[in-house]
């Protein structure tokens, strides 16, 4: 029997002013965190799946694991814990990774987590795949021991473990040197996706290229496994590993397993309604590949549509079926 997939992170609310919000006192929220876009889709996706997060026990925090509990995921784990429920705030259509993103997650009841809070063998006992993505333990240095203990019982269990190397400026002030934080995790992941960038500011090794600014996709395709192949032997217990690229007007990916480098067809992106979760989709696609014995040439090609369909959806989750993955992958 498949065993869960158990996504751990913490749960956000994200507001998104409109140009109008003060003067119709509207402001538009989504759900959102890095793990749980990972969950919600694999679950829609007809994977069982795990959400493991620490949330006040308010109406809040009630309403929202009902209504995830309602859609299939598992929520039994969740910790009830401090005052807050964490947010940001960003207008839709723009990037995580810009300056107009606001980060409200300082004192929330996830960021109280300790290592010891959660008994990992007790919550793992029915998983056989965990993902993380480096926003996680980005938050401070409590929630970073949890996400190593977490990382080690799973090791030690035997499961799969795969790690999102999403990086974002300003959830690192507090520690100028990311890549203490990420490479014990590393240590133990099978699966890493990232990007050419994002794995330079978080790990000690560097990108060859600064930018994808003046950079043909060849070039860029060479500066991409010329960093895979560097963290393959410096993280030798890893799988796989995927970077993607998302251009200016297009989008496309390659990874590298343990026999061979592969490359996506280039997808065009236009009209673009939401950036956010693009990569969790990307993600998503990736294990479930997994979960159902895809090959990689076709596993990628999964992930790279997913992630290209998502830039169609408002909100940080993605609402695509897989039977809408394949059609735009035909496309």
């Amino acid at each position: 029997m498949l065993g869960k997939i158990c996504c751990f992170g913490e749960l956000l609310l994200r507001f998104s002013p409109t140009d109008d919000w003060l003067d119709t006192h509207q402001l538009p929220f989504f759900l959102g965190g890095s793990e749980l876009n990972v969950a919600q889709a694999l679950n829609d996706w007809a994977l069982p799946t795990q959400y493991i997060t620490a949330l006040p026990d308010h109406y809040l925090s009630t309403a929202i694991t009902a209504e995830l509990s309602s859609k299939g995921i598992d929520v039994q784990d969740i910790v009830l814990t401090g005052d807050r429920i964490g947010m940001y705030f960003l207008p839709i259509g723009s990037e995580l990774k810009n300056t107009e993103v606001i980060y409200d997650r300082n004192h929330s009841g996830f960021s109280t987590l300790k290592k010891g809070t959660i008994d990992w063998k007790k919550a793992l006992k029915n998983t056989s795949w965990v993902h993380i993505s480096a926003i996680t333990p980005a938050l401070n240095d409590d929630v970073a021991a949890v996400c190593l203990e977490l990382l080690e019982s799973a090791s030690s269990l035997g499961i799969t473990i795969s790690l999102d190397l999403n990086y974002r400026k300003q959830l690192w002030h507090h520690q100028p040197h990311p890549e203490r934080v990420i490479e014990p995790l590393l240590e133990h992941c099978d699966l890493i996706m990232g990007n050419l960038w994002s794995v330079s500011e978080l790990t000690s090794i560097k990108a060859s290229v600064s930018s994808s600014q003046g950079q043909s996709k060849t070039q860029l395709v060479q500066a991409g496994f010329k960093s895979i192949d560097s963290m393959r032997k410096r993280f030798q217990k890893v799988q796989k590993i995927a970077y993607t690229y998302r251009m200016a007007t297009s989008y496309f990916a390659v990874m590298q397993t343990q026999t061979e480098q592969l490359i996506s067809q280039t997808y065009p992106i236009a009209k673009i309604i939401d950036k956010v979760g693009t990569g969790d989709c990307f993600m998503a696609g990736l294990i479930y590949s997994a979960h159902n014995q895809l090959d990689d040439r076709s596993a990628l090609a999964l992930a790279v549509a997913a992630a290209v369909g998502k830039h169609q959806i408002a909100g940080d989750a993605t609402q695509q079926l897989i039977d809408d993955i394949k059609k735009n992958m035909l496309q």
